[in-house]
């Protein structure tokens, strides 16, 4: 079983890799992104 997690960039991201959460996906949010700045988006897991 897993614990699924979304976040965003606004979130502390390291926290959750320091929890031995697995990175499953990080992404651009184009429609949120403004000139220079990515808006991103992470999928984490948990082995529960």
């Amino acid at each position: 079983m897993h614990l699924w997690l979304w976040t965003d960039g606004e979130c502390n991201v390291s926290c959750y890799i320091e929890n031995n959460f697995e990175l499953i996906s990080k992404e651009e949010c184009k429609t949120f992104s403004t000139d220079g700045v990515p808006y991103m988006t992470y999928i984490f897991r948990k082995e529960l």
